[in-house]
């Protein structure tokens, strides 16, 4: 809408787009990294990766809360968009633990839940970076990193 209002104005859409990022839309990769963390955390305590993701979930089933990264409303059984982050990150080498630890929550959630949900998009990049999933490959993070790196040449000729 904002990009249709002012087609030339596209950093207006984009920065109306951002704006619009939250807790459910984008904003759950944080989760995600975080969820996966503290899976980690378990594991690294001495719990098995199955014990420690299977406690998790349990945990937020309990208290009524929702997996971030499962479950989407258009795209089941599987997200496409999610299979396809996976699959490169293993083609790239960086499918470490934290891609182990989201693939047994697909599991856990299927046991707690009783039904099956997809991973979804925000879950995939924050599982794929196996040095921080919470600095994951989302689309903030990555905006982040394009418009803080330093520039090899101003964007404008002439400016310094």
């Amino acid at each position: 809408m904002t990009y249709d209002a002012d087609p030339a104005c596209l950093q207006g859409a984009v920065a109306a787009g951002i704006l619009g990022c939250g807790s459910v839309i984008l904003g759950t990769a944080d989760l995600c990294g975080k969820l996966l963390i503290e899976a980690q955390k378990r594991v690294d305590a001495g719990a098995t990766p199955e014990a420690a993701v299977l406690a998790v979930t349990r945990e937020i089933h309990s208290n009524n809360g929702k997996i971030p990264g499962f479950g989407h409303n258009i795209h089941k059984p599987l997200d496409p968009r999610a299979e396809r982050v996976l699959e490169l990150a293993r083609q790239q080498g960086v499918a470490g633990k934290y891609i182990a630890l989201s693939e047994l929550f697909r599991k856990a959630i299927a046991e707690v839940w009783g039904r099956q949900m997809p991973m979804n998009v925000s879950m995939a990049p924050a599982s794929s970076d196996s040095a921080n999933p919470v600095a994951s490959k989302t689309g903030k993070s990555g905006w982040r990193r394009r418009i803080s790196r330093p520039r090899s040449a101003p964007v404008i000729p002439g400016m310094a």
